[in-house]
C-alpha cells in the first residue's frame, strides 16, 4: 500500500482554496489544477509498498500518539509558485505559516516511526524543515519565465485565508493511475482536546 498521513482542510478552507483555483483559471492551459478533494497537508509519506502487517503493528502506536497530541490551529501563509530555490516552479501553493505545533507533531510521528524499526515505513531524517502546505496545482511541462511572472503577479493579489483548528490527521492510502492519484482513507485519527 502506498500510504501517507494528513491534514484535510476543513470545509470553509477548501472552499478558500478552490477560490484560488478559480482566480487562476486563466492559466489553465499551463497547469492542472488539484482535485478538491485530493488537496492536502502531508505530515509524513510513510511509503509506497508499505504491508499490512506493518501497519497493524504501527497503527496502534500511532492513534495512541496521536490521541495524546491536542488539537492546534494553523494559519494561512502564503500562496507561491515554486519552492524558494526553484528556478522552474513545479507546484503551486499555499503554504502554513511557521508552527511549533504541527513540527513537533511531525517529529512525534517521525520518532515513532525511527522506534519501531519497521522495514516497509520510511524513515526520515529531515535536512532542511519540510514547508507544510497545499498543492493546489502543478505545471503541465515547463513555462516560460513570462507566465511564471504572470502566475506570481496574480498570486500576490489574492487575500490569505486566516487559518483553522486542526482536529484530526487521516491515514491515506494513494493509488496512481493514468489519470490521477485515487485517495481512500484508511483511518481517521481524533488529536486530544
Amino acid at each position: 500500500m502506498r500510504l501517507f498521513l494528513a491534514i484535510f482542510p476543513p470545509e470553509e478552507v477548501l472552499e478558500f482554496l478552490k477560490g484560488i483555483q478559480r482566480d487562476l483559471n486563466q492559466f489553465n492551459k499551463f497547469l492542472k489544477f488539484t482535485e478538491p478533494e485530493l488537496i492536502h497537508i502531508t505530515l509524513k509519506f510513510l511509503g509506497s509498498d508499505v504491508s499490512r502487517d506493518c501497519l497493524e503493528e504501527f497503527l496502534p502506536l500511532l492513534k495512541q500518539k496521536v490521541s495524546c497530541f491536542e488539537q492546534f490551529n494553523v494559519r494561512i501563509h502564503e500562496a507561491r509558485f515554486g519552492f524558494p530555490d526553484q528556478r522552474w516552479p513545479r507546484i503551486l501553493y499555499v503554504s502554513v505559516k511557521n508552527n511549533e505545533r504541527i513540527d513537533k507533531l511531525s517529529s512525534t510521528i517521525n520518532a515513532a516511526i525511527e522506534g519501531l524499526d519497521l522495514p516497509d515505513i520510511l524513515s526520515e531524517k529531515w535536512l532542511d524543515k519540510p514547508t507544510f502546505h497545499f498543492t493546489i496545482a502543478r505545471t503541465k511541462s515547463r513555462i516560460t519565465e513570462s507566465v511564471i511572472f504572470d502566475i506570481r503577479r496574480k498570486l500576490k493579489q489574492i487575500e490569505l485565508w486566516e487559518g483553522f483548528l486542526v482536529k484530526k490527521i487521516k491515514l491515506v492510502e494513494s493509488s496512481l493511475y493514468k489519470e490521477g492519484p485515487k485517495y481512500e482513507v484508511i483511518e481517521e485519527l481524533e488529536l486530544g482536546k
